[in-house]
């Protein structure tokens, strides 16, 4: 791995991130609620782990959209202290190598819009130190959907204009020192729990998508089918998606929600299926999220989501067999 790029400097200083975040960026604190909004309206993308959660945040910078990365620590948000994204694939919390240490992992992308090269960032949050994750970048392709668990990465590769044809470069890989694909399936998001990689995935053709939730074991090479749906175009329904897999406490953890965007958006759960791919019971939330609602973040007994009103913190609920 090489060096990092400076984060952003006030005042001559690099400013220091970890838990002193609280102390010197006051937003909201959130009372003790069921749910709290604890986000803006412009944040998409909600992440969390160990107690600190993150999200995008949309603004404008030299009078051009950017994306900016926003954390709360301990009920308190800030902008994090680094420079704004033009266009990011991505985002994610988990521990990093150092014991107790939190890391945010996101890709950043040069190039134009048919010629962009993204590759995956890391931030410690103990430090505010920012640095490219460079042994796993690759110029015959562009990175996307990171997550990151202990210095092993999970993370897609996509086609560069004029690389289409160099197919094998293309598909899920993880990795630690360097990349190893794990399939050709273009993941839409991820996310990596120490030797399991949970990831979401589709095809489409002939006025038809189809949506899977799969699980890839990384000892043992099992990949497994949790959830699939399918949306007919001109045929909208409510349950016809299956999106943002999340791996916590032994389950996998997904959206089930639908192209009419009038019913609520159903929490899902199964236990992660062991190297044989038998699924135990399939489970749905007791309380549903609102219309429209997206992404889903589970820390601890805590859910989180976001929708046009904002960022949303919920006491996990209770499952029921679905």
């Amino acid at each position: 791995m090489v060096s990092s790029p400076p984060v952003e400097r006030r005042r001559g200083t690099r400013r220091s991130l970890g838990l002193a975040v609280a102390a010197l960026f006051v937003a909201w604190v959130a009372p003790a609620s069921a749910q709290v909004k604890v986000g803006e309206p412009n944040a998409v993308r909600p992440v969390a782990y160990g107690g600190v959660q993150a999200w995008l945040r949309q603004d404008t910078a030299g009078g051009r959209q950017v994306e900016r990365l926003v954390l709360r620590v301990n009920g308190a948000v800030a902008d994090a202290p680094i420079k704004p994204f033009n266009n990011v694939q991505g985002i994610d919390l988990g521990p990093g190598t150092a014991p107790g240490s939190i890391v945010a992992v996101y890709t950043r992308c040069t190039g134009g819009l048919f010629h962009e090269r993204c590759s995956i960032y890391e931030l410690d949050l103990a430090t505010g130190r920012e640095r490219r994750v460079s042994a796993l970048a690759t110029r015959r392709a562009s990175i996307t959907e990171p997550s990151v668990w202990a210095g092993r990465y999970a993370f897609g590769r996509v086609a560069i204009e004029g690389r289409e044809r160099a197919g094998r470069n293309f598909g899920l890989y993880t990795g630690v020192r360097r990349a190893k694909r794990l399939g050709s399936r273009r993941p839409g998001s991820t996310d990596v729990d120490a030797n399991v990689v949970a990831y979401a995935g589709g095809t489409s053709g002939n006025r038809v998508q189809h949506y899977e939730i799969r699980v890839h074991r990384l000892r043992g090479k099992s990949d497994c089918r949790i959830a699939r749906s399918t949306e007919r175009l001109g045929a909208p329904r409510n349950d016809n998606t299956v999106t943002s897999p999340v791996l916590a406490g032994g389950y996998v953890y997904w959206n089930l929600s639908g192209s009419l965007g009038t019913s609520p958006v159903h929490i899902m759960r199964v236990p992660i299926p062991g190297p044989d791919c038998k699924l135990g019971q399939v489970e749905r939330g007791t309380v549903d999220l609102p219309p429209v609602s997206s992404g889903l973040a589970v820390d601890g007994a805590k859910a989180y989501y976001s929708n046009s009103q904002g960022v949303f913190e919920i006491d996990l609920p209770a499952f029921a067999p679905a």
